[in-house]
């Protein structure tokens, strides 16, 4: 079985294009090979490619994997781009798909959910403490006035559910003045230095030797919707679809830092 990654960063809004060839026939024959074409948030690029990995074993099957943020996944759909699959972290964009009339007649699902933790580097000074709630350590990083509070920018959803949280905690109007915004959680935990980060707990497993947990949001709770878009692959995409319910991929987002559901 020959495998061949190729891992690309385009532009500023840091697209990453994973195309994922499984196959026993020569290089050749590559186009000529059952074809599933996914976008998926990027906060599940590791799970979604193990996941691919799993299924092609089994199926034989080419992927051409792009993850993006929310915006530039349905950007990129109405601009034309093909795709078999989608999946969102946020379901307000799998409403606005369905009035294009364009997905197939398979029910979304949700496959897997995230929540936002607070973090900071291993040396850092603040430890955990069980005692604690998140709105005691916000208020503690309020009152010391020694750290920035990273987060991702407020125009993708992941900042502005980040920004929801912090304000239904009661600290926005006090931290707002001292949170600084990057595109992704990458961006933040190269960032962090002696400043706090609230990320995903997905981020957090896969830099989990370079960070430590402060706090989780209990209540923060992100879901990740996925639908089959109608395209000459779309049964393929289906099957999909399905696998990403089964066994092997639930276990796989839960190793991930991923939750599932039962």
């Amino acid at each position: 079985m020959n495998i061949n990654i190729k891992i690309m960063n385009l532009f500023k809004i840091k697209i990453i294009i994973i195309l994922l060839l499984f196959t026993n026939k020569s290089y050749a024959n590559i186009r000529e090979l059952p074809f599933i074409s996914i976008m998926a948030s990027h906060s599940l690029n590791k799970a979604i490619v193990e996941i691919s990995k799993e299924y092609s074993k089994i199926n034989n099957i080419t992927f051409l994997i792009a993850f993006y943020n929310n915006y530039e996944m349905f950007k990129e759909l109405k601009s034309g781009y093909n795709v078999t699959i989608m999946i969102f972290d946020n379901k307000e964009y799998l409403e606005e798909i369905e009035k294009l009339q364009i997905m197939d007649d398979a029910d979304p699902v949700i496959v897997a959910k995230n929540k936002l933790v607070l973090v900071a580097k291993k040396n850092h000074e603040i430890k955990y403490n069980k005692n604690k709630s998140t709105k005691q350590h916000l208020n503690y990083l309020y009152q010391s006035n020694k750290y920035k509070l990273l987060t991702t920018d407020f125009g993708i959803f992941q900042g502005v559910y980040t920004m929801r949280n912090i304000a239904t905690l009661g600290h926005w109007r006090k931290l707002r003045n001292s949170i600084d915004t990057f595109d992704n959680s990458i961006n933040i935990i190269d960032n962090l230095e002696n400043n706090l980060g609230i990320i995903y707990n997905s981020d957090y497993v896969a830099n989990k030797n370079q960070l430590k947990i402060i706090s989780k949001f209990k209540r923060s709770n992100i879901e990740y919707w996925a639908t089959a878009i109608q395209d000459k692959n779309t049964s393929l995409g289906v099957n999909f679809l399905n696998f990403l319910s089964s066994d092997i991929a639930k276990n796989i987002f839960k190793k991930n830092g991923f939750e599932i559901n039962n």
